[in-house]
């Protein structure tokens, strides 16, 4: 009997070491030869949840439980093994039990925190942490888990507090530094969130999701640079990385090189060559580029991976409904499995609906659509509230500055940008098409240049006011060195713009920052894109939007509508007050009268006419466009989409009314 002892010691030793095949082969011939200890077992179970047998797991570490009952430990881990199951309740259960035996168990209580966080009791959770944190006031770990159930409580700054203490007490915390950045992020401080994050990165170069977590934060930022630097760093560090890899690889197709994408489009197919979300996420981008034979073949390739998967069903159902098969569109969205109804296949079911006419299950499908959007959690992430306050707090400023005591130059300074602003889906993408034929001009696609220019305004303000009120007292002496700032912007997000070129900056809520366009570039001519207020609401509920606080309004109509109005009331406001040099023009007129049209446009700019500008069907067709326009302007000019809010007048009723003064301020017809 002595020596089996020695075995099970060994055994026992073996696991200690992390030598699991060797203490699970001694484990097994112990039971064989009828040792009966519970530890046996519970060792056994530990062993298959480590190498991703969880069943198995919970099968020996019952078999420990059914010896030793009374055991905290064994039904602590056997919760553990339950969660992996997906089983939280009996997780739950599982700990609790352990909890009776032994109160003082705070490995117990932080693993309950975690399952209860998972199975989403955020106040729960809470409790367990702070009973922890009571037991061990030094536990860094109980630190962090009250930080991440603040974050899930909605309570991002009081969770701050708490990543911070877990860092104090252990500085190599890297998933704290990783999700005080999260937090950070949450509360709209992006800046510092960045600098967490980036700290996480070095103390754990290893761990890609810390990367890839950069990498969204600086493209959250608007810093698209930033973001595949911090790829390309963490490519460094982990090259063999195919989530890294298929990330770097999205960032080259929303830049539009071919060329990098077909690079590393290659390394990600020879590292995973199964990994079918790569097929289906190439086919996303072929039909943006309008390349539409290659994307039906490369999502077909996806399909033959994984019949399921979501992102190639969506495209093939979008090549669909673009060739006018919109019956067979139809009938491959609707045959998509229940579980698998996410968001993107319910909007792109309402745009097959909507092109079959029926418009009552179109707006069923969106609206479905945008319930789901608005569940995930980058979503969950928006502030529509605080975009609102920011366009009120611009309004009241505004009201209440002098702008005639404001330079209308700047002598000595470069010539100023074309601003082209809009309220969202109003047509602008077309017209930059347009004007992207133009020989004098260079344009880009919606880009944060005046982001920096915010920031720059509280470091200059005399009282340190922040944007928008630090415009009020913004010295003269500062204007100049605003203006460097967003030319700093220009060259960090597009490079250096071709000689002798105006530079057209689109971005079209940049409307709402008129107010701080005319106080830094007093001279630079404002284009604003005009459609009818009902058609602009209901094409901003019908279409899919990255989330971000502006654009989390267009979750449903009566937002959509309630910051239409409050955008386009501002601009009627910069309109009488502001002194902007200005042309408005129509996305009605623009469609019936193109020449007309651009004509006045180019006469506003002091250009001449340049055919250039009417070839923008084959430009788009020829690149990718990266806003929802991108299949409109690679076709011929076409007024389906004006006046389509009449076939949905009875889902817009209950926003008619607030739109009523909009429509007749701009000129459109009540009915």
């Amino acid at each position: 009997m002595a020596s089996l002892q020695d075995e099970l010691t060994s055994a026992l030793h073996d696991y200690e070491a992390g030598r699991l095949p060797s203490a699970e082969a001694r484990l097994q011939r112990l039971a064989g030869a009828g040792v009966r200890t519970a530890l046996i077992p519970h060792t056994l179970g530990l062993i298959a949840l480590r190498t991703g047998r969880a069943a198995e797991a919970e099968t020996r570490i019952r078999q420990a439980i059914a010896m030793e009952p009374e055991n905290h430990l064994f039904h602590g881990n056997l919760a553990m093994a339950l969660k992996t199951l997906g089983r939280l309740d009996d997780a739950v259960a599982s700990l609790r039990r352990a909890l009776r035996i032994k109160p003082d168990y705070v490995t117990g209580l932080l693993n309950l925190g975690v399952v209860l966080l998972e199975r989403g009791d955020s106040e729960a959770a809470i409790g367990c942490y702070r009973q922890a944190l009571s037991l061990q006031p030094g536990n860094a770990a109980a630190q962090f888990g009250l930080g991440n159930a603040y974050v899930r409580h909605g309570a991002p700054a009081q969770a701050i507090a708490y990543f911070h203490a877990a860092i104090r007490l252990r500085p190599d915390f890297t998933q704290a530094h990783n999700n005080l950045g999260n937090a950070l992020a949450d509360i709209g401080d992006l800046p510092a969130a960045v600098a967490a994050i980036e700290e996480a990165c070095r103390r754990q170069p290893g761990d890609h999701r810390v990367w890839l977590n950069l990498a969204r934060k600086n493209d959250l930022f608007g810093d698209r640079r930033g973001a595949i630097n911090a790829l390309e760093r963490g490519l460094d560090a982990n090259p063999d990385n195919a989530d890294l890899l298929a990330e770097r690889l999205r960032f080259a197709r929303l830049g539009g090189d071919d060329t990098e994408c077909d690079r590393l489009l290659d390394r990600l197919v020879t590292l995973a060559p199964q990994r079918a979300q790569t097929y289906a996420e190439t086919a996303f981008y072929l039909e943006g580029q309008n390349r539409l034979d290659e994307a039906r073949a490369t999502a077909e390739q996806a399909l033959a991976l994984d019949p399921a998967n979501m992102t190639a069903a969506v495209v093939m159902a979008r090549l669909d409904r673009r060739s006018g098969e919109l019956v067979a569109a139809r009938a491959r969205l609707e045959a998509l499995p229940t579980r698998a109804d996410d968001a993107d296949a319910a909007m792109e079911l309402g745009l097959v609906l909507d092109a079959l006419g029926d418009s009552a299950a179109a707006f069923d499908a969106f609206a479905r659509g945008k319930r789901l959007a608005a569940a995930k959690p980058e979503a969950l992430l928006a502030r529509p509230g605080a975009y609102l306050d920011l366009v009120d707090r611009i309004r009241a400023m505004m009201e209440a500055v002098d702008v005639s005591a404001w330079p209308e130059a700047i002598p000595g300074e470069a010539a100023a940008p074309i601003f082209f602003v809009a309220f969202p889906r109003s047509g602008t993408t077309l017209m930059q098409e347009m004007l992207a034929g133009h020989p004098a001009l260079a344009t880009a696609e919606e880009l944060p240049l005046l982001r920096e220019v915010h920031r720059q305004v509280e470091r200059h303000s005399i009282s340190g006011s922040s944007y928008p009120e630090g415009l009020l007292d913004l010295p003269d002496d500062a204007v100049p060195l605003l203006r460097q700032s967003y030319w700093k912007a220009v060259a960090h997000h597009i490079g250096s713009l071709p000689a002798g070129r105006r530079f057209v900056d689109k971005l079209p809520l940049n409307i709402v920052h008129l107010g701080l366009v005319r106080r830094v570039f007093p001279e630079a001519p404002v284009l604003v894109a005009l459609r009818d207020p009902r058609d602009v609401v209901l094409s901003c509920f019908m279409q899919s939007f990255s989330p971000n606080d502006a654009m989390a309004n267009f979750a449903d109509l009566a937002g959509a509508a309630r910051l239409y109005v409050a955008v386009m009331d501002l601009w009627r406001c910069y309109r009488e007050r502001a002194g902007l040099r200005y042309l408005e023009y129509r996305y009605e007129d623009l469609v019936a009268e193109p020449r007309t049209t651009l004509e006045r446009v180019l006469e506003f700019l002091a250009l001449p006419w340049d055919d250039g500008v009417q070839k923008y069907a084959e430009r788009a067709r020829s690149r990718l466009v990266k806003t929802p326009s991108y299949a409109a302007v690679a076709q011929p000019l076409s007024d389906q989409a004006i006046g389509r809010w009449r076939r949905y007048r009875a889902a817009l009723e209950g926003v008619e009314a607030a739109l009523a003064p909009s429509v007749a301020g701009f000129g459109y017809p009540p009915a």
